[in-house]
């Protein structure tokens, strides 16, 4: 299936070869690429088991920032749209945080998926989901576990948990504060100025788990 053009690849194979190791293929890079175009049909259509960080390993293990730029512009213009379009939906095909950790693992990058969150209307759907995430992920900020980066491919460089915490601490508490957040939420989310994450972790144990 893979060596012949145009064939519809089954949605159990897609997502089988969507989480291989890359000694799997003898052609890998050019397996990934034959395999995206029913991937993100897949993706799009909603009810892809694929659909989370660990499901889609392999397509992060190609650097596609590094690739042809009409390649790299469509392989991260989909992961982008696939984004914005979760955070506008009230009710997603996927969990945010499953697209979150989707897209961070596919194109080894935190930055657009962020910046796309600043960009959305305060107030919007956007932030409500921001702060179901912020609920759910907040002790893993603290201790800066690396699911924040869901299956972080990119070994060539350092995990962008610093970038993350930045950005709750410049734009994240604000967005959830003018929507309502829990007060305690919002304390819990504060301890995140302590830079050393062995003394935040501290500071939760002392005012949260005694």
């Amino acid at each position: 299936m893979l060596r012949t053009p145009d064939v519809p690849i089954p949605p159990e194979v897609v997502e089988m070869y969507a989480q291989e190791v890359d000694d799997h293929f003898d052609d890998f890079e050019a397996s990934m690429r034959r395999l995206l175009p029913d991937l993100v049909q897949q993706l799009a259509a909603g009810g892809s088991r694929a659909a989370s960080g660990f499901g889609i390993t392999a397509v992060g293990r190609i650097d596609w920032a590094a690739a042809p730029p009409r390649e790299c512009a469509a392989v991260l213009g989909f992961f982008e749209a696939w984004w914005l379009d979760a955070l506008r939906s009230p009710q997603p095909l996927y969990t945010v945080m499953d697209v979150y950790e989707a897209c961070v693992t596919a194109t080894r990058t935190v930055t657009p998926y962020l910046a796309a969150w600043t960009a959305e209307e305060p107030g919007g759907t956007a932030d409500a989901h921001l702060r179901e995430f912020l609920d759910l992920q907040h002790l893993d900020l603290i201790i800066e576990d690396d699911r924040l980066v869901g299956r972080w491919m990119d070994f060539g460089s350092p995990k962008p948990i610093p970038e993350i915490i930045t950005w709750v601490l410049e734009h994240g508490i604000e967005r959830i504060r003018a929507q309502g957040a829990d007060p305690d939420l919002l304390e819990r989310l504060e301890l995140l100025r302590i830079p050393v994450h062995g003394e935040r972790w501290a500071a939760y144990e002392a005012n949260f788990l005694t």
